[in-house]
């Protein structure tokens, strides 16, 4: 292997990304890293140099697979109502005349730091408009997930297959919905016949009816 293969292999086992992985080790392009970071995973020294610094890594961390895969995982699922509670609700003002109004307001409020589980939080900051609490990218997790299922136990890929099932169901339930009491009309055929003579396009009427 050339030293730019194993800096390759070493960027890669941080961040699990190809494209950024050969930008770095090889100084080139994004244009360049896109088409040749792939290329490289699919060299067999590369791949086994790979496996051997993603074990030491492992075992060094005291994880093994099924821990790493699990914790992208709950990131897949996480969702954003175990945080943060919303709404609407109605409330009561004052004018400048001392009128009241009710009026309808959205409201967002974090949940206290004891209901949830902050390992998932990548960040919480307060700006002016209010705090933000920010989750690790969902869609990158799924990415993972695709491109490493052989580290999946039995339970984590019926897990997935769960997640897979329900997600099909609403998106099955949702265009069923949307279907349901549609009616298509044919506005063509209808102007072609409009118009005409009734006994031109039923043959069981006449066309001499006075």
């Amino acid at each position: 292997m050339t030293d730019k293969q194993k800096l390759f292999c070493l960027y890669y086992i941080r961040c699990f990304n190809a494209t950024k992985a050969y930008k770095k080790a090889y100084e080139c392009s994004y244009e360049t890293a896109m088409v040749n970071g792939s290329g490289l995973l699919r060299n067999t020294k590369v791949k086994e140099e790979i496996l051997r610094l993603k074990q030491n890594r492992l075992n060094r961390e005291m994880l093994d697979e099924s821990d790493i895969f699990q914790w992208y995982l709950d990131i897949a699922r996480a969702d954003i109502k175990d945080y943060v509670e919303f709404g609407n609700e109605e409330i009561t003002v004052t004018d400048k005349q001392g009128n009241e109004h009710t009026i309808k307001v959205s409201n967002v409020n974090i949940k206290n730091d004891t209901e949830v589980d902050g390992i998932l939080i990548s960040e919480i900051s307060k700006g002016k408009d209010g705090v933000k609490v920010k989750l690790p990218d969902k869609l990158k997790a799924m990415d993972w997930i695709a491109d490493h299922m052989d580290l999946a136990t039995e339970k984590q890929r019926a897990e997935i297959e769960q997640m897979r099932a329900n997600t099909e169901r609403l998106r099955r339930d949702f265009f069923d919905e949307e279907e349901d009491g549609v009616e298509i009309v044919n506005d063509t055929e209808q102007e072609e016949t409009a118009g005409k003579d009734i006994g031109d396009h039923h043959p069981e009427v006449s066309g001499d009816i006075q």
